[in-house]
């Protein structure tokens, strides 16, 4: 009986471990649907043409962290395939801030190169 018991007891835990991470990442969704962002870029359009990109922050919180996947079609020269950048950044509610990724890649250049 104790062993059903304890089961039962695992099986339990399994399903408020999940609904926890499920109430965690909808609770993550509803604030990162409240941020946008898009990429400006000038022309002529060459590799020496500064990218940047803008993120607006609408949510009543702060960004902490921000993802930014970049394709070597529109940057700097670097072996096919797209570049993520993770930046430890402090983004404030209803903030408009602009990232200029030519000076990332480069900074990413110097420290791994």
């Amino acid at each position: 009986m104790a062993v059903v018991t304890y089961r039962d007891q695992q099986e339990i835990n399994r399903a408020q471990l999940e609904m926890t991470r499920l109430e965690r990442q909808r609770y993550d969704q509803r604030f990162a649907s409240r941020v946008a962002a898009w990429q400006i870029r000038e022309k002529p359009w060459d590799s020496k043409t500064p990218v940047h990109v803008r993120v607006q922050n609408r949510a009543p919180v702060p960004i902490k962290r921000l993802s930014v996947e970049a394709t070597s079609d529109f940057l700097l020269s670097w072996p096919s395939g797209p570049r993520f950048f993770d930046l430890n950044v402090d983004i404030p509610p209803c903030t408009l801030m602009t990232f200029d990724i030519n000076n990332m890649i480069g900074a990413m250049l110097e420290t791994c190169g």
